[in-house]
């Protein structure tokens, strides 16, 4: 199970499931990846991408979420 973790806190949000991102609480789907690229599942509108190993913002380049399987 690959989850997505708060880079500050260690606190697992989501959670991959094929393309999607669901919440871990809930398992609604919240975004889909595309690529290297992390979009709304409602709009479609990129959100953030996915550098190595992070979730980084797409506009900053700032690092929110750390991948972990």
């Amino acid at each position: 199970m690959t989850r997505w973790v708060e880079i500050n806190t260690g606190n697992p949000v989501y959670r991959i499931r094929d393309d999607r991102v669901v919440e871990i609480n809930t398992g609604n789907p919240v975004y889909r990846i595309r690529d290297d690229r992390v979009v709304e599942i409602n709009t479609g509108n990129p959100v953030y991408r996915i550098r190595d190993d992070r979730v980084v913002e797409i506009n900053t380049g700032s690092p929110l979420y750390r991948i972990r399987e």
